[in-house]
């Protein structure tokens, strides 16, 4: 009798929660009322129609919010085709959904905070998903093998991507990541081969191992200043044919730009103090594994690897003896135009190619279609802006290197600079935007994709249809050639002429006379 007073006297001091809930079934599915609001328990692996879960249950009498779907609760359902969820429900469990493999759709409710881990992994026909604006965590594991996840927008209060997140999810092509995100967790995109494109935002530090291994589709990213950590084969295996990175950087991981597929071709460090490759005690031979590619089993190559010219002595000490050859200061200029645009992510510095003029556009005269030029007399180009650079010795071998000045800035300047290639309207917010061809500034007839680090011209729409290029004024006549020389001929309104009669044209971005 002492027994069963203490059992009873327990019974009302300990919490209803602590008891086992009472259940009822509806259909597929069985909810309690665990915790005094009903929640989705469980369903039946065999179920084949949709299912729409009820917004309240009632049990014994009492009716119960349905606030929440136990962990879990829908694991294996392999032939589930969707699921709507009521406005109740704020909390989905650990693998709710997990290996859910027929799921083509499911709507989240707004009071959602949180996705679980393993959530939806192994859902292999979710094609795509929309999360509510109250997510503030991703659990890891959760779109794990969605390999039919073409897109997913991240809510702004998400700062995190953890470990696993998308990982095989082998038809996303690209994700923006939303700003207040601090890192990418380890095998994040992992397998994403159809990713073509990735925006990181500023305020990410770290980047984990194998976070993007096997994006083969990524042949460039943005990595944003702030980054302090790349981690083990962070890019492995992706097709990458330029990278930078940033001044932020203290520590690159093995193989994290290992390149099977030889197409990584320059690698841009902006740190002042070379980072740590692979660790304190890291072999030269090991390091070189970082920036390595391979043709074969047997046949390695490395990328160029472009450092500040005050950085180069100590970069070359501190990668070792099997990187140091690649390891310059001199980045080659590719354009032997005499006249083209330019436009970088960093600061450079032509000031030492002798053969360089690099120029902005301050003005321009619609009435006699004529441009007012600045020479930038230092050669010095703010990261982002849009230059002319006139190869004044028609050379084939300019250069520039990683500018190392602060603060610097250009003034005024119609040209726009494209770091990444970007399709140009042919009028935007009132400015009419022009292209560089054969020396002469054109409008924009249609929409078109301009090429990255170019740069075009941005006026008023009361400009003129197009922009000779003429750094010598009216009487500039640089040169006089034959007739019959065979060379591209245009007009001073920048239409070609096959068949150009005496007079003054212009050829190679040049005014000649035709005699």
């Amino acid at each position: 009798m002492k027994q069963k007073i203490i059992l009873s006297m327990l019974a009302l001091l300990m919490p209803m929660g602590l008891f086992a809930a009472d259940e009822v079934t509806i259909g597929s599915v069985t909810y309690d009322n665990s915790g005094g609001t009903g929640r989705v328990v469980s369903c039946s692996t065999d179920v084949t129609e949709a299912i729409t879960i009820e917004s309240s249950v009632t049990i014994n009498g009492t009716t119960y919010p349905v606030t929440q779907i136990k962990y879990s609760a829908f694991k294996n359902c392999s032939s589930l085709p969707s699921v709507t969820l009521p406005e109740s429900i704020t909390t989905i469990g650990f693998s709710a959904f997990q290996n859910c493999s027929a799921l083509t759709s499911i709507y989240l409710p707004e009071g959602i905070t949180s996705i679980e881990n393993y959530v939806f992994e192994g859902c292999s026909s979710l094609s795509s998903i929309t999360l509510p604006t109250g997510v503030t965590s991703i659990g890891k594991s959760a779109f794990r093998e969605c390999s039919s996840l073409t897109s997913i927008t991240l809510p702004g209060g998400i700062t995190s991507i953890e470990n696993s997140v998308f990982n095989n999810c082998f038809s996303l092509s690209s994700i923006t990541l939303p700003d207040g995100i601090t890192s990418i967790g380890d095998f994040a995109f992992h397998g994403c081969s159809a990713l073509s494109s990735i925006t990181l935002p500023r305020g990410i530090t770290s980047i984990g191992k194998y976070a993007f291994t096997g994006c083969t589709a990524l042949t460039s990213i943005n990595l944003p200043e702030g980054i302090t950590s790349i981690g083990d084969n962070a890019f492995l295996n992706c097709y990458l044919v330029s990278v930078i990175i940033p001044s932020s950087t203290t520590y690159i991981g093995n193989s994290a730009f290992y390149d099977t597929y030889n197409t990584l071709r320059e690698i841009y460090l902006l740190p002042d103090i070379a980072p740590t490759l692979i660790s304190d005690t890291a072999t030269d031979a090991e390091k070189k594994y970082v920036f390595s590619s391979s043709v074969s089993s047997v046949t390695h190559g490395t990328a160029k690897i472009y450092v500040k010219a005050s950085s180069l002595d100590a970069y070359k000490t501190a990668f070792g003896t099997e990187l140091a050859g690649y390891i310059t200061d001199k980045i080659p200029y590719a354009s032997t135009l005499t006249y083209s645009t330019f436009s970088r992510e960093f600061d450079v510095d032509f000031s030492d190619c002798a053969g360089a003029k690099v120029m902005t556009v301050t003005g321009n005269d619609a009435a006699t279609k004529t441009l007012t030029y600045n020479t930038l007399a230092d050669g010095y180009v703010p990261a982002g802006e849009g230059v002319l650079v006139v190869n004044t010795e028609n050379a084939s071998d300019l250069w520039y290197r990683i500018g190392e000045r602060s603060g610097v800035s250009v003034g005024t300047n119609l040209l726009k600079g494209v770091t990444e290639a970007t399709t140009i309207h042919p009028t935007e917010g009132g400015y009419t935007n022009y292209v560089l061809k054969s020396g002469v500034f054109r409008t924009f007839t249609n929409a078109g994709l301009l090429s990255a680090h170019k740069a075009y011209l941005s006026l008023p729409t009361s400009a003129a249809s197009q922009y000779a290029i003429d750094l010598e004024g009216t009487t500039g006549i640089s040169s006089v050639i034959q007739q019959k020389e065979k060379q591209s001929v245009y007009n001073l309104n920048g239409q070609r002429v096959s068949q150009p009669t005496k007079g003054l044209y212009i050829i190679n971005g040049k005014k000649v006379v035709i005699k």
